[in-house]
């Protein structure tokens, strides 16, 4: 099945209703939504397939028409970059590079990133429990070799006529 893409010029409708440019402009801000950027992206993978097929079968004929969809694809990627604001996540480079453009499932990434958090967190446990074991090992060393801690008493001075440690004039 082709999905035509043709006639999808500025201010063309949608076959869900919406315009191409989602009714706003790109100066009056970002309110679209992610399924506006979905539908954008949709509609930008048809028109590089349209081309690829244009491709297959170039004649120096169609020269006008390969043109005329590139620059359709140009104003695809434009409509896409104007909704760039509809989703605040970011993918990571290593999601794409290392999975995405080798075919495989986006899930491994996240799996793996799960194995490497659950061995970090087991690597810091482990120190944790050390460290503690260290603490209770020095305290006690300490008192084997230095006996039970002794009692530390503080001075706190008198309070005389309502004032902290302050002496009335003419005393002492």
């Amino acid at each position: 099945q082709q999905m035509e893409v043709e006639g999808e010029g500025a201010g063309a409708t949608r076959p869900d209703g919406g315009g191409s440019d989602g009714g706003q402009n790109a100066d009056t801000g970002n309110n679209y939504t992610q399924q506006d950027l979905e539908l954008e992206l949709v509609s930008s993978i048809e028109c590089l397939r349209q081309l690829g097929i244009i491709l297959e079968n170039y004649k120096q004929e169609n020269e006008a028409h390969f043109f005329e969809k590139i620059n359709k694809l140009v104003d695809h990627y434009q409509r896409v970059y104007d909704r760039r604001g509809a989703v605040d996540e970011t993918v990571p480079l290593a999601l794409i590079s290392d999975y995405l453009d080798k075919g495989l499932n986006p899930e491994l990434y996240t799996k793996k990133r799960l194995e490497v958090a659950e061995a970090l967190h087991q690597q810091n446990k482990g120190r944790v429990d050390s460290l503690k074991l260290l603490r209770d090992n020095v305290q006690s060393e300490i008192q084997r070799r230095l006996g039970p801690p002794a009692e530390i008493t503080f001075f706190e001075p008198k309070e005389e006529n309502g004032e902290n440690g302050a002496v009335a004039a003419g005393e002492g």
